[in-house]
């Protein structure tokens, strides 16, 4: 597989390194989800490319929506889900000071309320036009969150978030929902 030798190549991303080898749910030449290690509640996926990048905003856009219509759907039966991600984080909970991609995908069902308080939000019809909206040569790090098959949020740029903040505030929403509903 070519991006596995691009991988074995990159040796400063661990993150690839550990991850490329876990069971896939599903995966394309360019994109794939794992179960998350640290699951938030059942169903709680991991996507990533394939290649070194920073972000979904610097990887193939178009490879990302045909990856969404064309694979995940079908495994997971549209069953909905929604795709969080931190683009250009220069950190994460697993491997500090590696700057890699990657998204949570939850089970929308106990997530769709969820928001962040960390800027303005600006509202897009679609991921396509959510990711197009962000500048491919900045460095600067984004909060991207919506439904797989629906309209997407976007705060851009995004400046001091707290670490975990993805990861924290799912786990908040989802508690709270779950008080709410009585399961």
């Amino acid at each position: 597989m070519k991006n596995l030798e691009n991988i074995k190549q990159n040796q400063d991303n661990l993150f690839l390194e550990k991850i490329v080898f876990e069971p896939a749910i599903c995966k394309d030449e360019n994109f794939c989800v794992v179960d998350d290690i640290n699951p938030i509640i059942p169903g709680h996926l991991l996507l990533f490319p394939l290649i070194q990048a920073s972000s979904f905003a610097d990887c193939s856009i178009n490879q990302l929506i045909s990856f969404f219509d064309t694979f995940f759907s079908k495994v997971k039966e549209n069953k909905g889900y929604m795709l969080f991600e931190r683009g250009r984080a220069n950190f994460c909970s697993s491997f500090n000071g590696v700057v890699h991609a990657h998204g949570h995908l939850i089970p929308s069902a106990l997530c769709s309320g969820v928001t962040f308080d960390v800027g303005t939000i600006i509202k897009y019809e679609s991921l396509r036009e959510a990711l197009e909206a962000i500048p491919s040569k900045s460095k600067e790090e984004y909060l991207l969150w919506g439904d797989v098959q629906g309209k997407f949020n976007l705060i851009y740029p995004l400046s001091l978030a707290p670490k975990r903040m993805i990861r924290n505030t799912l786990t908040k929403t989802i508690t709270r929902e779950k008080l709410i509903s009585g399961k």
